[in-house]
């Protein structure tokens, strides 16, 4: 009974000639026959075939496809980290301090969200609902804040965020604190919850991931503090529609009579 052995492979290695020195010959070579010496030097092939057994062949065959997928992976390194690199570049640039992470973060937590909403960025503009009455320069400061952060740059890295944060917070105690002087503590009371539930709201459907309901909620932050500043300039200045309006000057707000002149305007 014989066994079939596995026929060898040949693989082509340079050879080099050794004729005319003390080195032994290459592997498998054979010397030159005396009847070619008497003709001269014959071409020298640099090419040899050498028989290799089959084992040999597979380990160099798996050798030299573990080369090719490590050098794909070392190439594919770069790349993935050129593309961090870049998409980074913005928040590497941000301050950073104990408060990095808190009111003055400058980091967007919505770069998941898939575009930008129409309804927010319309709805900034309630800010402007306390001019039918009285004005106040942080209203109008709020209006371009939050515009900017809501809208122009929402799921962007950018300070306009740390910006509005501030100037809404310090809107919300300088309006609760104007109220006490002019509406009843109840109302107050009343209107700081509304506002803020909404906010709540907002922030809680950001948690979950659940942009469409952080649209409707974040509108309507934005429309209930519009609102809740026009109640305020309303009885600060005058509630009055008609020519009986008489602007009064209070503090922190520029009173005037919008009602009024719309009212008595001949149409």
């Amino acid at each position: 009974m014989t066994t079939a052995l596995a026929a060898p492979s040949t693989i082509g290695v340079p050879c080099v000639s050794m004729v005319g020195t003390d080195s032994p010959e290459p592997l498998g070579l054979a010397g030159p026959s005396p009847a070619l010496a008497e003709e001269g030097p014959a071409p020298i092939d640099m090419r040899c075939d050498i028989a290799l057994p089959a084992s040999v062949d597979e380990s160099a065959g798996a050798r030299l496809l573990s080369a090719q997928s490590a050098s794909s992976a070392e190439a594919s390194v770069p790349a993935a980290a050129t593309k961090v690199q870049h998409s980074s570049s913005l928040s590497r640039n941000m301050p950073r301090g104990p408060w990095h992470a808190g009111l003055l973060n400058p980091h967007s937590s919505m770069k998941w969200i898939p575009g930008r909403s129409h309804l927010v960025g319309v709805s900034c503009f309630f800010y402007l609902l306390p001019a039918l009455w009285g004005l106040c320069p942080l209203f109008l400061i709020q209006v371009l804040c939050s515009l900017m952060s809501d809208y122009i740059m929402t799921g962007k890295d950018s300070r306009w965020h740390p910006a509005d944060r501030c100037v809404a917070s310090f809107n919300v105690l300088y309006v609760t604190a104007i109220a006490f002087a002019h509406i009843s503590w109840w109302e107050v009371v009343i209107l700081d919850v509304v506002c803020l539930s909404f906010y709540s709201a907002s922030v809680a459907s950001l948690r979950n991931k659940d942009y469409p309901r952080y649209v409707i909620m974040h509108s309507l932050w934005h429309l209930t503090g519009g609102l809740a500043g026009a109640y305020l300039t309303a009885h600060a200045c005058d509630f009055s529609f008609g020519s009986l309006c008489r602007p009064r000057a209070t503090t922190g707000l520029y009173c005037g009579c919008g009602p009024a002149l719309v009212a008595s305007h001949p149409w």
